[in-house]
């Protein structure tokens, strides 16, 4: 018991210094850091009790877990040194596409980060070091196993159980653990690293069972009080008591209930203020309000001078294009914890856009200069609508890092121009990250430019980027003019997210003054512009990016229900909130931080206005969590008989390849859970030979593991620690799914005989009864629809095809076992 109370102390201290040094460099502080050492008791013994385990448990546990756990703290450091935020599970897949895609971004965080990781190594090096020297030996008894976990359960649901005690409120510790809409900066810094993985990975499972996730509190209205007969950005026949006859869910009917004691926004002089114009939308990339100069962007200028001039805008989003998007185009918060956009593809959006102007039999048109499949935009903006044209999908530019904004408008405005009444939206591209002269080349074809202008390398580079926005909308007006339409078209503009790619004192530069008040680094613009308005109408009330919808939609007079989005028209009478992404929020009369849980009051201090504003944005990010879970308007629209919803899903394939192929749903379902990477145009090959490494690669990945590698070292000569393969092919060694033997081999054509012996040696170790019968039941059925695609083929051989139909049907069975 002596040595296991070593290996407690030892875990303990260890995670809590991981946690110590994770802290200080994201948060900078430990102030809310208490209840995460009550977890980290728990943790520690957790850890200490499977390392201890007797025999080959422990030892595989032992090789396995404390690299794992390094690598949990490890990538969010990472993570957090890029984006700005922590990362959650659900966005591994796509988080991951966006960092390899931009590799030279990933490779200069690590290094800033280097330091630290090397620091966080030191305690997983003493481990194995006190292990060969027997100072972690295994336990002496069932008993002394007993109390480590009596200890582990002890200690978290003690912890738990005091939770309370910090505080009742909406924001406080209790309240924030069971809030499945929380954000992972908030978890982590109030519990933990570890307790926030888990936490996120539970709320994954509700989310896809289409469950309601969060508690959603007493309705608030923040609409100014009218007489009964003003006119309301309502639709009349949406009727909740026949929905609510309609189904037996309770997440449905909860929503019914809350949604029918809303009142909805007023109509008012400016609803229908450009009904019948033109409209653009432009997603900005990296967009912000502060490189706007008279000088250097003068179209900007003007266009952030005239029309609609909101003066205290703010974006939501610290980070991740696809969040902003999402926000932007369907008028409420993402589900912060998964990728919306995805999950929005199985779903019914009659609010958006282009769902709009379609079902008026109106021209709808989306473009984007990078490639289609890069966040699934390929169906994510199909499913809104739109008819969609990426760099890989009917868009006819060359590829670069980044593409110009310029050459996507000089290539698709007359896709459009003479099509009146028309819509177009635009997700920019040349303004991203990495802000340098030598890899951005965006940067480098416009640094004359910003020759004269102060500032880093990093400052001036950004500058240059967005300056390619600039000309764009420059060609933009000049076209509108031209054709003698810009007094009937409106544009709006905005970013996805703020400048994260900037340093903190190269956004400081930026900003100037600004950095004096609150929240200055979300503070942006919501450019609303028309060339037809004599004077500007200035809007003071705040608003942040889920408002430009419903803002829109009211100013076009097209028809939707207010009560249905997060979202609010901002010209409309009442009470508006700038709300942030971890639910923070900003008004004419109070400021909320929600880090510190402090308000700032522009007046005097009003405890039960406080409580209804954190009431309200609570139920903002349940309510459009809900809406996406539930696919609530298709349920609405479908019971109601107000539109003809038909089931939704990809519309495209991942690979451009693949399309009608026998084993097209499984490289879907592959591509899907992160195991292939999909490509639009990129070809899949699925009748070509799959090698060694492809299947187990496949497999791997499949399972959601053999992304990374540790330090381990593997057997086979023949797999270089810098292959492509080298992760899962380790993973699969130590596994023991592999044979220990001086060769792999790994790109030799795999033979169906290895291809159905190995699965049936992964499914052993996966719990499937019977696991070789079922491998060479699966095989038999991949041979022979490969038999009937390719009959010339040699079946004791498998194809890349035939490899993915094997590894999807094991992600299946485990699927069916798990529920």
């Amino acid at each position: 018991m002596k040595r296991l109370r070593l290996s407690f102390a030892f875990w303990l201290g260890t995670i809590l210094f991981w946690e110590l040094t994770l802290h200080l460099a994201v948060f900078q502080s430990l102030s809310r850091g208490l209840p995460m050492v009550g977890f980290s008791i728990a943790a520690a013994a957790l850890v200490c009790l499977l390392t201890a385990l007797p025999r080959w448990p422990g030892k595989l546990f032992a090789w396995i877990l404390p690299p794992v756990l390094y690598l949990v703290y490890a990538v969010q450091l990472v993570y957090e040194e890029i984006f700005g935020s922590l990362l959650s599970v659900a966005f591994v897949s796509m988080g991951g596409e966006a960092i390899t895609a931009f590799w030279s971004i990933l490779i200069a965080a690590l290094w800033k980060r280097l330091w630290l990781l090397l620091l966080m190594a030191l305690p997983l090096v003493a481990f194995y070091v006190l292990r060969a020297k027997k100072r972690f030996p295994t336990a002496e008894s069932w008993m002394d196993l007993g109390v480590v976990l009596v200890v582990a359960v002890v200690a978290a649901v003690g912890t738990w159980a005091v939770l309370p005690q910090f505080g009742p409120g909406i924001n406080d510790p209790a309240a924030l653990f069971r809030n499945p809409t929380a954000t992972v900066d908030r978890w982590t810094e109030n519990f933990g690293v570890l307790t926030a993985s888990v936490l996120d990975v539970k709320r994954q499972g509700s989310a896809a069972r289409g469950e309601m996730t969060a508690e959603l509190t007493d309705a608030v209205n923040l609409e100014a009080e009218e007489s009964p007969e003003v006119e309301r950005n309502i639709l009349e026949e949406i009727d909740f008591d026949a929905l609510n006859a309609a189904t037996d869910e309770e997440s449905l009917q909860t929503l019914n209930r809350y949604f029918s004691s809303l009142t909805g926004t007023a109509k008012h002089e400016y609803t229908g203020y450009f009904e019948g114009y033109n409209l653009i939308v432009i997603c900005a990339e990296a967009f912000s309000n502060y490189l706007i100069d008279p000088e250097l962007t003068p179209t900007l200028y003007r266009m952030s001078q005239e029309g609609f001039v909101f003066e205290n805008f703010y974006n939501s989003f610290p980070n991740l294009t696809t969040n902003g998007e999402y926000s932007l185009c369907m008028g409420m918060m993402p589900d912060l914890s998964r990728m919306s956009f995805a999950v929005s593809v199985q779903n019914y959006l009659p609010y958006c856009l282009g769902n709009v102007y379609q079902a008026q039999g109106l021209p709808a048109y989306a473009y984007h200069n990078n490639v289609g499949t890069f966040y699934n935009r390929i169906n994510t903006h199909t499913n809104m609508g739109y008819e969609f044209k990426a760099l890989d999908f009917g868009l006819d530019m060359e590829p670069g890092t980044p593409t110009s904004d310029l050459e996507m408008l000089e290539k698709t405005v007359d896709d459009y121009l003479t099509q009146e009444p028309f819509h177009a939206y635009y997700m920019t591209y040349s303004g991203h990250a990495e802000y340098n002269f030598t890899d951005n080349d965006m940067s480098v074809q416009n640094e004359a430019l910003v020759e004269g202008i102060e500032g880093s390398e990093g400052l001036r580079a950004y500058l240059a980027c967005q300056l390619e926005l600039e000309k764009a909308m420059t060609y933009l007006l000049e076209r509108l003019e031209e054709a003698g339409i810009a007094d009937r078209t409106v544009v709006v503009l905005t970013g996805d997210h703020m400048p994260y790619g900037l340093s903190d004192e190269d956004y400081a530069a930026l900003a100037g003054d600004a950095t004096e008040e609150p929240f200055w680094q979300y503070r942006n613009s919501f450019i609303c512009w028309n060339g037809g308005m004599d004077e500007p109408v200035v809007v003071e009330d705040y608003c942040c990016t889920q408002d430009i919808l419903p803002t829109v939609l009211n100013l076009m007079g097209l028809p939707y229900d207010s009560r249905l989005l997060t979202g609010r028209d901002v010209l409309a009478p009442g009470t508006h909130l700038a709300v942030l992404k971890d639910s923070s929020f900003l008004t004419d009369s109070v400021i909320y931080d929600a880090a510190s849980g402090t308000f700032t009051w522009n007046g005097e201090e009003d405890e039960a206005l406080a409580e209804q504003l954190l009431q309200s944005v609570s139920n903002q990010f349940a309510v459009a969590s809900a809406i996406l879970s539930t696919d609530y308007y298709g349920y609405v629209y479908d019971t109601l008989g107000l539109a003809k919803v038909e089931e939704t899903g990809p519309t495209y394939a991942s690979y451009a390849d693949i399309e009608g192929k026998w084993y097209e749903d499984s490289v879907e379902l592959l591509t899907l859970y992160g195991a292939l990477s999909g490509g639009g145009t990129g070809s899949f090959e699925g009748d070509e030979p799959a090698s060694r490494a492809d299947f187990v690669t496949m497999i791997a990945r499949a399972l959601g593991q053999g992304s990374s590698a540790d330090d381990g070292e593997i057997p086979f000569t023949d797999v270089p620690a810098d292959a492509w393969y080298f992760a899962p092919v380790q993973l699969a060694w130590k596994s023991g799914w592999l044979e220990e033997q001086e060769t792999f081999r790994p790109l030799e054509t795999i033979t169906a005989k290895e291809a159905w012996g190995f699965l049936a040696t992964v499914g052993e170790s996966c719990g499937i009864d019977d696991s070789l019968t079922w491998a060479q039941e699966v095989w038999a059925e991949a041979e022979a629809q490969q038999q009937a695609a390719l009959p010339d083929w040699d079946n004791s051989l498998v194809t890349r095809g035939a490899a993915a139909y094997l590894a999807a049907a094991l992600v299946e069975v485990l699927n069916e076992n798990a529920m």
